[in-house]
């Protein structure tokens, strides 16, 4: 399989990339692209059709190309030369059901697509309950089946994202890129390097993704009784870039695995917390905090882990939280870097609202906080 990352900060530089990439190249057939929202989307769309490119795609929050990552208004897009019947790009607007019933029709209208398949998913980042789209999709097809993905961004606006297609545009919906397994190879993995701090504690009362007690206490006291003054706290849990990202909550899965959920506001009133993610009374988590430096090294290592398992990759796809890039600040090139140069194979990527994937020995979850990266190779 041949592949080609790029990035433009243009239209009319995308547009001559993608022509220059197609004439050395004609075999090239999907493109896999991520933007900021400041683009029009139509103008992508009509640039891929008229170059025969079949589009995968979505608004992001910050885009990777290769070993670096941009924050001001580029164009990120991985170039394929997949051959059409191993792969199928297929849209679902929401249709005014909600996200268990959306994700279960479109994973229904995959279920016999391949004998052995494996998904990429994008869905909207603002107004998707993300757990639920996971979950109705493993209701369609089962568990078995590979997911990886994320959700759209929109330069933290949290207005309106778009997930897209060479056919569709859509603000409430999802995308999938469905493979046949049996001729495109996909591995991934999900990791994040938080480190968990004191007890565990229990949730004793939530609403979908709002925590409103924890040891039977109200929800943001408890927060801020840990991590400072109501001033100081109020100000952080308001700024994605400060304390959301500094002290998400890790989870404990019935499985022994642990997720993620960032904290992005204080509800005053209620004395809750508004997560990132769904949680649910009875969930035992622990805080977290970043140790640091190790946190970048750890995550890279464990994707060196991914590596000797797919070591002969033709494309990286890279989804990374956009807590993330708050909390590391100039420390993710090097995580961005080092994920590359273990393949220094063409890689993409993007700053999301939230990732889906499998962390080391555990099933597909929603994850906060996390970075999620996609190996693919052509075993056709």
């Amino acid at each position: 399989m041949k592949a080609r990352a790029i990035n433009a900060k243009s239209l009319e530089e995308f547009k001559s990339q993608i022509e220059e990439a197609k004439r050395q190249h004609p075999t090239f057939s999907l493109c896999i692209l991520f933007c900021s929202i400041t683009f029009s989307v139509k103008d992508i769309q009509y640039i891929c059709i008229q170059n025969e490119l079949d589009l995968f795609g979505c608004t992001s929050s910050g885009e990777i190309t290769d070993g670096q990552f941009y924050t001001s208004q580029t164009i990120s897009g991985l170039i394929l030369s997949m051959p059409s019947d191993s792969y199928r790009v297929v849209e679902c607007d929401r249709m005014g059901d909600d996200s268990f019933d959306m994700a279960f029709r479109a994973g229904k209208s995959v279920e016999n697509l391949f004998a052995e398949q494996s998904i990429l998913l994008l869905a909207q980042g603002v107004g998707a309950n993300a757990d639920l789209i996971i979950q109705g999709l493993q209701h369609a097809i089962g568990k078995s089946t590979s997911l990886f993905g994320g959700l759209a961004g929109d330069n933290l606006a949290l207005k309106r994202t778009y997930v897209f297609s060479s056919e569709a545009i859509y603000s409430d919906g999802l995308m999938m890129l469905v493979l046949d397994n049996q001729k495109v190879q996909l591995h991934g993995l999900a990791t994040s390097g938080w480190e968990a701090i004191g007890v565990f504690h229990e949730v004793t009362e939530a609403e979908n993704n709002v925590l409103l007690g924890i040891d039977h206490q109200p929800a943001l006291d408890v927060f801020l009784r840990y991590f400072g003054s109501f001033d100081d706290a109020n100000v952080g849990l308001e700024a994605s870039e400060n304390t959301s990202a500094q002290y998400p909550l890790q989870i404990l899965r019935d499985d022994g695995s642990l997720v993620l959920r960032a904290p992005l506001f204080g509800d005053t009133n209620r004395r809750a917390l508004v997560l990132a993610g769904g949680i649910k009374k009875g969930d035992k988590f622990r805080f977290s905090i970043s140790p640091g430096f190790e946190v970048i090294n750890q995550t890279v290592e464990e994707f060196g882990a991914l590596q000797k398992k797919a070591p002969d990759a033709d494309a990286l796809i890279l989804f990374s939280c956009i807590g993330r890039l708050g909390a590391f600040g100039p420390l993710m090139e090097d995580e961005v870097r080092g994920i590359f140069e273990y393949w220094d194979k063409p890689m993409i990527g993007f700053f999301s609202y939230g990732e889906i994937g499998a962390t080391e020995g555990a099933q597909c979850d929603f994850h906060n906080e996390t970075c999620t990266l996609v190996s693919l190779k052509d075993i056709s």
